[in-house]
């Protein structure tokens, strides 16, 4: 009776050469040194490991994936990847298709972060986890990044995220950069706006931002550059991160 290892074994050596070939005739010599030191959520590996209804992720589990991918980066660290394997409580004998997506990005992400990567850049990585995961996550962000010789540049559509951990933040609507700064200068670049409907009136419709009204109250964003030019009696605040993005959505 064929055993499950013969076939690993070959996996692991069809993945090999497939992800070799692709990456001698797609990658330069500058690319191949810039892959040894930036983390990325999207090399040709993860082809196979997110189209997960193929039969080859119905067999192949975690530590052939590593063993497949181990071999591309020179400074993976063993000791590292078996800390974050613990860390994130991921058995390497479980199959990827029977991973959660919470465990599936805990597993992507620690192959990313075991080769010691400069940069890590990464596509809304904690998009879809239950609040425990996402905050699992955003400490290990924090603690990779302590020593000031790591970085990690991600995108999110969860606000709670940047105000944890985000020291700059880019601001990106309809393809276009609203504003891109350090976290206190991106919020403080904006001033929060409370007042009646009456005193709305008087406020120039040219420094608004966005606004959201109802039938008693308006609230309004701003540059803090224009706060001068607001009637003595509306009421300025510190906006937060969400009140930003919220009402600069709106509009006027």
């Amino acid at each position: 009776m064929a055993s499950v290892k013969p076939f690993s074994a070959n996996f692991y050596f069809l993945v090999n050469v497939i992800s070799l070939t692709y990456f001698i005739l797609e990658t330069t010599a500058l690319e191949i040194l810039v892959k040894c030191f930036v983390g990325l959520n999207w090399l040709v590996w993860n082809y196979f490991l997110t189209h997960s209804n193929s039969i080859l992720m119905l067999l192949i589990n975690v530590a052939t994936i590593k063993k497949a991918i181990k071999p591309f980066y020179i400074n993976f660290d063993e000791e590292k990847y078996q800390s974050l394997m613990h860390k994130f409580s991921l058995n390497e004998q479980k199959k990827f298709k029977e991973l959660s997506n919470g465990m599936k990005t805990k597993f992507l992400l620690t192959l990313a972060m075991s080769h010691h990567a400069k940069l890590l850049i990464l596509d809304e990585p904690t998009s879809g986890l239950d609040p425990f995961s996402r905050d699992e996550i955003l400490s290990e962000f924090q603690n990779y990044i302590k020593d000031g010789q790591h970085s990690i540049l991600f995108s999110t559509q969860i606000i709670s995220d940047l105000e944890s951990i985000a020291d700059y933040i880019t601001y990106i609507k309809d393809g276009s950069i609203v504003l891109s700064d350090e976290k206190d200068a991106f919020i403080n670049h904006y001033r929060l706006v409370n007042c009646s409907k009456d005193d709305a009136r008087q406020i120039p419709d040219d420094i608004i931002v966005g606004k959201k009204e109802s039938s008693c109250s308006f609230e309004s964003l701003i540059k803090t550059k224009d706060k001068d030019r607001l009637p003595s009696s509306v009421l300025l605040s510190v906006p937060t991160i969400e009140n930003i993005m919220i009402l600069t959505e709106r509009g006027k």
